[in-house]
């Protein structure tokens, strides 16, 4: 079974959520948020790296 972007996004959002109720670093916690971001945006990350396959 394959995993998709949106399991992964789910599971560093959790992190995020995590990291914040043990109130460790925000920069740690805004690093995982912002994961979550481009994981769910695929298009722009094949902006960053347009080598990578479709």
């Amino acid at each position: 079974m394959p995993v998709l972007n949106s399991d992964i996004a789910r599971i560093f959002d959790e992190i995020a959520d995590l990291l914040e109720i043990e109130d460790a670093n925000p920069f740690r916690v805004r690093a995982y948020c912002n994961a979550v971001r481009l994981i769910l945006r695929p298009k722009r990350i094949k902006a960053i790296h347009p080598g990578s396959p479709p």
